[in-house]
């Protein structure tokens, strides 16, 4: 999928930053792991939020 239209044109050469290489991302020319997560606490009891967001940590 080619979506090189969405990026801004000052930003097109650009040499550092994130950049998606593949399958893996990279950050100023270095591997780069994103760990992302949610929660929702709508669905987690009132009582059990502190215990979900430190285990999140």
């Amino acid at each position: 999928i080619n979506q090189s239209h969405l990026i801004p044109s000052y930003l097109k050469n650009r040499k550092s930053g994130l950049k998606v290489e593949g399958s893996n991302f990279t950050l100023g020319g270095f591997p780069f792991l994103i760990i992302a997560g949610t929660v929702h606490y709508f669905r987690v009891p009132k009582k059990y939020w502190r215990d979900r967001l430190l285990k999140m940590k």
